[in-house]
C-alpha cells in the first residue's frame, strides 16, 4: 500500500504542487502538509492546506482569517502587510501576507489564504518562508489557486 497516495486520496480536498519545491510530507487531522525538505520539522520552507472544523458567519470572516494568522506559531510577532479578496473553486477569500518569525528568529514571509463556502466553513492554505521570500510568494499563490474541493 502506497502510503502517500492514501493519505491523498483521505483529504476532503486536492492541491498541486507540482512543478514546485515542495514535497508532499505528511496528512495529519484531515490536513496536508508539504516540505521542501520532505522532513517534519523542516528548516526550509512549510505549507499546510487544512479544512475547518467549525463555521464562520459571512459578516465576521475578514476579522477571523486577520486573527487566525496570529494564532499560528510565533504569531503574535507577525505583521500584516497585506490582505486581499480572492476567490478560488468558486469560494471566496482573503489572503494575507504577512511579515514573521521562523523558528531560528529569522524573519520570515507568512502566507494565508483562507477560503469560505456557502455555508461558512473554511479552508486555509498556510505558508511560511524564511529565505526566498519572493520566490514562495508566488509558489504559494500558485499552489492555492489549484485548490479544489472534492
Amino acid at each position: 500500500i502506497d502510503q502517500q497516495n492514501d493519505s491523498l486520496a483521505a483529504a476532503i480536498f486536492t492541491i498541486d504542487a507540482a512543478g514546485t519545491d515542495f514535497k508532499f510530507t505528511r496528512y495529519m487531522s484531515g490536513a496536508l502538509v508539504y516540505t521542501v525538505d520532505g522532513k517534519i520539522p523542516t528548516e526550509g520552507a512549510l505549507l499546510v492546506v487544512a479544512p475547518s472544523f467549525n463555521t464562520i458567519p459571512a459578516a465576521g470572516q475578514k476579522k477571523y482569517a486577520e486573527d487566525r494568522i496570529k494564532t499560528l506559531p510565533r504569531g503574535e510577532k507577525t505583521v500584516i502587510k497585506e490582505i486581499n479578496d480572492i476567490s478560488i473553486d468558486h469560494m471566496k477569500g482573503y489572503e494575507i501576507i504577512a511579515d514573521g518569525l521562523s523558528k531560528s528568529g529569522a524573519p520570515a514571509l507568512v502566507y494565508q489564504a483562507m477560503l469560505f463556502d456557502e455555508t461558512g466553513q473554511y479552508y486555509v492554505i498556510s505558508g511560511e518562508a524564511a529565505a526566498a521570500p519572493g520566490k514562495y510568494l508566488i509558489t504559494f499563490r500558485k499552489i492555492a489557486q489549484t485548490f479544489k474541493r472534492k
